[in-house]
């Protein structure tokens, strides 16, 4: 038996009939399209598995970020909440702190009036006078703050206001701030010091026997009754009254004083 011998590829190809020729042509390619199929399957199924790997790390992202907005969320609202109740909190305890200054300050002011109130009754005088004006006017300054209440009434011009011989500076003051003609005050002759016991008559050298005549308010009033309804237009202090019900009425020498003060005017 004769020895094998390799044939090469290119006479092993050209041995081959035209019919064997495109037969192993046509499994070659075949085989060549197979492949490549398989190639695109395999790479297809690869790039799915990519893309759905992809798709899961965005989903997880996407997961944690809404874990971390909810979480947020929730902290936000929790905050809130907080802010909330220490702003009550915080109201709360300046509203207390308030009442407990307006308090303090409050009784402070009382016991500044009550004590220059009393040496005013105990000596009437424009020394003590005017330590009262300046207590009345802190107060009334600041009438519409709780604690006090003030009462008024409408000025009455009356034989006690000519004791000096005339109306007090303070009294004409608040008459012309207010347009009140002082025509018929100056007409007013004040009530004559009555004569000493035994005391001579200037011109006769005998003891005077006349009387002097009074000034009455019911003569007085009938003097300024053209001025009424002036009178009747001007208000001033007749009383303060503190929480512990306390009233006091107020002299009307002060109380004029205090309305002729700008500084008192209610803030």
């Amino acid at each position: 038996m004769p020895p094998c011998r390799k044939l090469p590829f290119r006479e092993a190809l050209g041995s081959l009939s035209p019919g064997q020729a495109r037969l192993l042509g046509g499994g070659g390619l075949a085989v060549i399209l197979a492949a490549a199929l398989i190639g695109a399957v395999l790479q297809r199924g690869s790039d799915s598995g990519r893309e759905g790997r992809r798709q899961e790390r965005v989903s997880a992202l996407v997961s944690g970020l809404e874990r971390a907005n909810d979480t947020k969320d929730r902290v936000l609202a929790d905050l809130t909440i907080e802010r909330g109740e220490f702003l009550s909190r915080f109201e709360a305890l300046r509203s207390s702190l308030g009442r407990t200054l307006a308090d303090k300050q409050a009784l402070a002011a009382q016991d500044e009036f009550l004590g220059r109130y009393l040496a005013y009754a105990g000596a009437p005088n424009p020394a003590n006078a005017k330590p009262l004006v300046d207590a009345l006017c802190a107060l009334w300054k600041t009438r519409a703050a709780p604690y006090r209440s003030f009462e008024v009434e409408p000025l009455r011009v009356t034989a006690a206001d000519f004791e000096q011989g005339r109306v007090s500076p303070e009294l004409q003051t608040l008459l012309v701030e207010n347009f009140v003609s002082l025509d018929p005050i100056r007409q007013i002759q004040p009530a004559q010091a009555p004569p000493a016991a035994g005391a001579a008559s200037p011109r006769s050298g005998k003891p005077a026997v006349h009387q002097p005549v009074a000034l009455s308010d019911a003569a007085l009033r009938q003097t300024l009754a053209p001025l009424d309804l002036q009178l009747q237009g001007i208000a001033i202090l007749r009383a303060v009254s503190f929480a512990d019900g306390g009233r006091f009425e107020i002299p009307k020498p002060v109380a004029v004083a205090v309305e002729i003060r700008r500084e008192c005017a209610p803030r």
